[in-house]
């Protein structure tokens, strides 16, 4: 008798399962582009202790304005490959980078150089440079070593023929190190960056149907362990990506 009712079970069981439509997983809602980005700051207010702690990892310093106080300020060498001379230096409490082109003869052949607006990744390594020029931004063709404790050419400048300040720097280049980025249509060199440093919403996508949902909640404060509830409809993961429509702008 037993046997058979485990018999009736079994088979029932497979029924089932058989006969059970299969769950269909749905995109996060923030994933619509209709649903807009609200900065670090606006999570920071509901999530002081995870934002403080984040801000303590090198993720949060891929990309950091130039602060001279920060920076090795002096340094000049010539590289060896192409016979250029190269210099950083302040003026007016600016860091510059200087680049002097020569010929055969050790003739100085044209001089370039581009105050330095931001440092792009955390420094553990290494720091590279980025300047602007007009509407463009270009990656500057030196870079800081911290195990050498050194300035020397940037990856892949080390060697005769390589670009120097004529490297622009596309939507691509930065997408990986800022928050956010605003690309216009048709043209990756176009762009606005929206939030500098990689932030919340570069993991977890844009924040503001979360911040509504919970805005009027009476505590304050949204514990980690409560987004194992929410994924499926205001949470996504964009980072190590390629930029989406939603980037592009």
């Amino acid at each position: 008798m037993l046997h058979l009712l485990l018999s009736c079970m079994v088979a029932c069981m497979v029924a089932c399962a058989l006969h059970t439509a299969p769950l269909q997983a749905s995109p996060p809602l923030n994933a619509d582009l209709s649903v807009k980005y609200i900065g670090s700051q606006a999570c920071a207010s509901c999530h002081p202790n995870q934002h403080k702690s984040y801000l303590a990892t090198s993720h949060s310093q891929t990309l950091e304005r130039v602060d001279p106080k920060k920076e090795t300020t002096k340094g000049s060498f010539r590289h060896a490959l192409s016979g250029n001379d190269y210099e950083v230096f302040l003026r007016d409490k600016q860091l510059f980078h200087r680049e002097i082109i020569r010929g055969a003869n050790n003739e100085e052949l044209a001089t370039t150089e581009n105050p330095i607006l931001y440092t792009m990744g955390s420094g553990s390594h290494g720091k590279s440079y980025v300047y602007r020029n007009g509407e463009f931004f270009g990656q500057s063709p030196l870079s800081w070593y911290v195990e050498s404790q050194k300035w020397a050419m940037s990856p892949g400048y080390d060697m005769p023929n390589h670009p120097g300040f004529s490297r622009k720097l596309s939507s691509e280049c930065f997408f990986c190190h800022v928050g956010n980025i605003d690309q216009k249509e048709g043209n990756p060199n176009d762009f606005t960056i929206m939030e500098e440093t990689v932030g919340c919403e570069r993991c977890h996508g844009p924040g503001e149907l979360h911040a509504k949902k919970y805005r009027n909640r009476q505590s304050s404060t949204l514990q980690l362990s409560d987004l194992a509830t929410t994924t499926e409809d205001d949470t996504i993961c964009l980072l190590y990506t390629s930029p989406s429509p939603r980037d592009r702008g």
